[in-house]
């Protein structure tokens, strides 16, 4: 009789290339108030297309080609300060936010921000006005 570990170790090189799938879920408040949440498992997918795909008021007018704000996104000083180390602004960005309405102190571009590099439970604000 095949001993357990005999049988499990079959399995074994199909197991290391298992990856554990996270769930995102990510609550936009809209310009409104109004709280959107979406959920996904793409961890490669970042806010604005997120956003873009589920119809939530975010614009996203370059497709994410780094050449406008209109993906401009409000995030909390714990998940802003967390992004300093993880993925913080290049200086392309920080030129776009500074053309965004309603820049705030933890502004990003949502066009920017893989859902890989976010807490997997986040709520985002979006300003009233973009330009």
């Amino acid at each position: 009789m095949q001993s357990f570990i005999a049988r499990v170790s079959r399995f074994t090189p199909r197991l290391r290339n298992f990856r554990a799938m996270t769930t995102y879920r990510v609550t936009y408040i809209e310009p409104s108030g109004e709280p959107v949440t979406l959920t996904t498992d793409n961890a490669e997918e970042n806010l604005m297309t997120l956003a873009v795909k589920n119809n939530v008021d975010l614009e996203g007018a370059c497709d994410g080609q780094l050449a406008c704000s209109t993906c401009h996104c409000i995030l909390s000083q714990e998940v802003y300060d967390d992004l300093q180390t993880k993925k913080p602004p290049t200086d392309e960005e920080l030129d776009l936010l500074a053309t965004a309405f309603g820049l705030t102190n933890t502004s990003h571009l949502g066009c920017q921000l893989p859902l890989k590099v976010l807490p997997s439970e986040i709520t985002v604000k979006l300003p009233s006005h973009s330009r």
